[in-house]
């Protein structure tokens, strides 16, 4: 099966097309090579039997090529081997996202989807955080505590101010430096009050100090 000789004399026989096979041995042209049936492919030449597209992928009898099956759109999956249909692909649900032909699978930390059958998930903004997969809802996301923040999207979680920098607000993209004339050598500071003046003989030159500096002699 898979192969025909249409020749006498010949001391093989010749392949059916990618796509195609025969249902019986003896075939004597290329015409008894049958295309594969809705579900089924034959992805190389001489194939003596079709085989069904794995999970992922469907293909239709009405399809141009039974060379190959067709992948799942963005946002869908089918579970089952040989199936038929674009309508055997299966919407994931919200909390989850699906690449072309891959199974569904939960958003991931700092993320989330609200919608059925998507290619991804959706950032929570800056200043909010994440630490669960799976989320449904932008409400998930939760604002960065006081002393922290996180400035970019899609973050699992937020970070420490820097000494001399403070976030006296929830939600912070960045942190507030401490002003000129000031220092805070504290990790995570929430408040401009924790910037403290330079004590005598020393000086902050610069925004955001962690320290004073001697007064040049």
């Amino acid at each position: 099966a898979g192969t025909y000789q249409d020749e006498t004399g010949k001391a093989q026989c010749k392949p059916c097309p990618m796509g195609t096979t025969t249902s019986f041995l003896g075939a004597t042209d290329e015409s008894q090579c049958v295309r594969c049936g809705a579900g089924e492919y034959a992805p190389y030449d001489g194939m003596a039997t079709c085989i069904r597209c794995p999970e992922g992928q469907y293909s239709t009898a009405e399809r141009t090529s039974t060379a190959t099956c067709t992948n799942c759109p963005d946002g869908t999956y089918s579970e089952f081997v040989g199936s038929t249909d674009a309508s055997d692909c299966a919407p994931c649900k919200e909390g989850y996202y699906s690449e072309t032909g891959k199974p569904c699978q939960k958003c991931k930390e700092g993320t989330y989807q609200d919608e059925p059958s998507q290619g991804s998930c959706k950032n929570c903004v800056a200043g909010t955080y994440l630490n669960l997969t799976g989320a449904t809802d932008a409400s998930n996301c939760t604002k960065c505590a006081l002393g922290t923040f996180s400035e970019s999207e899609g973050s699992s979680e937020c970070t420490p101010c820097d000494a001399g920098y403070y976030a006296s607000e929830e939600g912070m993209k960045t942190c507030d430096l401490c002003p000129y004339g000031t220092y805070s050598n504290l990790v995570g500071a929430t408040s401009i009050d924790a910037c403290l003046k330079c004590p005598a003989g020393s000086t902050s030159t610069s925004e955001g100090a962690s320290e004073c500096a001697p007064c040049i002699a």
